[in-house]
């Protein structure tokens, strides 16, 4: 197996690892070091509950999603287009993830 492919099959474990840590263990407190980490989720401590909370739930789907898509996509291609393809997934989820937790945080705390 050739470096590309490690990588590539790093991706989906841990970020799932990291999802469920962040489910299961969200930073209690507002801080700069661990968390969902906005200038508006960071303005009061029920922001930066609500936001850790949707966010960490965002993640797991994008997770499990991000394990599929690099199964599939291993399955019918070389491992330098199945990497493309996952690291696509992931930044387009992560993205997707910001703007959904910010637009929630804009209509549940206007």
């Amino acid at each position: 197996m050739d470096k590309l492919l490690y990588l590539h099959l790093f991706l989906g474990p841990v970020f799932l690892v990291i999802a469920f840590l962040f489910r299961h263990y969200p930073p209690k407190h507002i801080n700069a070091l661990y968390g969902y980490r906005t200038g508006s989720s960071m303005k009061s401590q029920e922001r930066w509950d609500f936001a850790n909370q949707r966010s960490s739930e965002l993640m797991l789907r994008l997770a499990f999603l991000l394990l599929l898509v690099q199964a599939g996509t291993l399955y019918f291609f070389e491992s330098e287009i199945s990497l493309l393809f996952a690291s696509l997934v992931l930044l387009l989820g992560i993205t997707g993830i910001v703007i959904s937790t910010e637009k929630e945080l804009k209509n549940r705390f206007p």
